[in-house]
């Protein structure tokens, strides 16, 4: 997968962390969609979830 998709599926799940708030894992997504698409791109889901705990910690 190229950097600019790779970086916009990050963007994304961030996104929508941000609205259904921040699971421990994709198993605990409510919302169907986002679960399948968590799923779908695990990495990238693990990443941006990293990065919105790591923003929560700082402030």
């Amino acid at each position: 997968m190229s950097e600019d998709k790779t970086s916009q599926l990050i963007s994304m799940f961030k996104n929508l962390i941000k609205d259904h708030g921040l699971p421990q894992g994709v198993a605990d997504i409510r919302d169907p969609d986002f679960q399948a698409l968590a799923e779908a791109h695990i990495d990238e889901f693990h990443e941006a979830r990293d990065e919105c705990e790591s923003d929560r910690t700082l402030f």
